[in-house]
């Protein structure tokens, strides 16, 4: 989910419960109270920037302009540090709320060797396994049944073309082949992010219309891109240019991931 923060102050996200299963009200009775469960985790900004210096003569010498498109370059850049800062915390196995990994056998979202289906390229068999554990989720309040749907699923592109093979076919050469409607609706999303830790591994994520597993944050003021700021040079000729953005992703949920 996003955020705006309006300051760098440590920000505890809540994260709430059910609010229980509504009682029955007889003739003349009354309201019961209905208990929540609250947990909470920390994120808080980070300022990262960087500047560029160009002498006269090299400006007066551009006769296609490059340097007239600076803002658009850092604002690339600034996008690319975020897209990479997400899957470094992604691939890390960052804890969640209650202080224990993300994944784990513990919380039985993830696929090794021991598990039934194996760890092994995405499959129909893989496919049906990650839908049922996100399925069965829970919320707080262990009667909670969240019953999250798979919505996307975050590869790198050493298992693109197996991805997509499952979520992108129309028509299946045998009737044993033929791809499940609910996994036609799971979208790619495919990062060499991802390739350069590990090729072979993939996750399901729930919409985060859903539930909400990661929040990537933004100072009040920075939601569209960096500050890019212009300068002549004193001792110098030329021009300086200076970009910085305030960013924070943090993973506050494991129930959206697997």
């Amino acid at each position: 989910g996003r955020r705006v923060s309006p300051d760098f102050k440590a920000t505890r996200e809540l994260i709430f419960g059910g609010m229980g299963q509504p009682q029955e009200i007889r003739e003349g009775g009354e309201f019961r109270h209905a208990t929540e469960t609250v947990e909470g985790a920390e994120w808080s900004l980070s300022t990262y920037g960087q500047k560029m210096n160009l002498t006269w003569q090299a400006i007066i010498n551009d006769d296609l302009e490059a340097f007239a498109r600076k803002t658009a370059q850092f604002g690339a850049a600034a996008r690319r540090l975020e897209n990479s800062l997400f899957y470094d915390l992604l691939l890390s196995n960052p804890v969640a709320y209650d202080g224990a990994p993300m994944f784990s056998a513990a919380r039985g979202n993830v696929l090794s060797s021991t598990t039934t289906p194996a760890a092994a390229d995405p499959s129909k068999d893989q496919y049906g396994f990650m839908r049922s554990i996100l399925g069965r989720q829970t919320g707080l309040d262990a009667n909670e049944d969240l019953e999250l749907e798979p919505r996307y699923v975050v590869c790198g592109f050493d298992q693109a073309t197996n991805v997509e093979s499952l979520t992108l076919q129309t028509v299946p050469d045998t009737v044993q082949n033929a791809i499940p409607g609910a996994f036609r609706s799971y979208m790619p999303v495919v990062s060499a992010r991802i390739d350069r830790t590990d090729g072979d591994v993939y996750f399901f994520a729930a919409d985060p219309m859903q539930i909400e597993s990661f929040i990537y944050a933004h100072l009040q003021g920075m939601e569209n891109g960096p500050i890019v700021e212009e300068m002549d040079s004193w001792n110098t000729l030329g021009v300086e240019w200076r970009s910085y953005n305030c960013f924070a992703v943090a993973c506050i949920d494991f129930r959206g991931w697997g």
